[in-house]
């Protein structure tokens, strides 16, 4: 059976990887310069101010997304990369791997690679 993308989960779910991995890539010291630009615009941060409290905001984005996310389980399940599209459908890992819940949620993640839902 054949799942449609579904459009508002998916800008969600691709608004939680903004959040998450942009400020990690801004930490990067061998990051350029337009790169930082642009990550700074997606998180509508300047530069000043995130370097201010780089961790802050990491942890902050962190605990924000992973409730978004596990709501996200609740209603829908392990977002299946047919039904949020690439790289979207990795955007649930990366949250939890960034949290104290992987154990909870370790046996969804091995059900959706078992299915190769998730890659």
């Amino acid at each position: 059976m054949s799942q449609s993308i579904n459009k508002k989960l998916k800008a969600e779910l691709d608004s939680i990887l903004i959040l998450g991995q942009a400020p990690r890539a801004l930490i990067d010291t061998n990051i350029n310069s337009e790169k930082k630009a642009t990550l700074l615009l997606k998180l509508n941060i300047s530069e000043q101010d995130f370097y201010k409290n780089p961790w802050g905001i990491i942890i902050k984005n962190d605990s924000v997304n992973l409730k978004k996310v596990s709501n996200i389980i609740d209603k829908h399940g392990y977002p299946e990369k047919s039904f949020v599209g690439e790289p979207t459908n990795k955007t649930v890992w990366y949250v939890i791997q960034h949290s104290n819940k992987i154990g909870k949620y370790l046996p969804l993640i091995k059900k959706a690679g078992e299915q190769k839902s998730y890659q």
